[in-house]
């Protein structure tokens, strides 16, 4: 398994997946009308996708510097 492998099966990425796609649905709902809410919403868009982005970089670096723990536990 590579290390991207390992980082995608990580429960925090898999949890920051699942906020991106939850404000995604969210960000569906809103009406095109409202002029603040539409400006808001791709700053909650760009926040979430950072969280995972973020997980991914550190966890590439953590990874790396644990690679043999966590061989041993995967």
């Amino acid at each position: 398994m590579s290390r991207r492998d390992k980082l995608f099966d990580l429960p925090i990425y898999k949890k920051a997946e699942l906020i991106l796609d939850l404000v995604n649905s969210l960000l569906n709902t809103i009406s095109e009308e409202d002029e603040y809410l539409n400006a808001t919403k791709y700053m909650m868009r760009d926040d979430a996708a950072i969280i995972c982005a973020k997980i991914a970089g550190d966890g590439i670096e953590a990874l790396a510097l644990m690679s043999p723990k966590l061989d041993a536990v995967l």
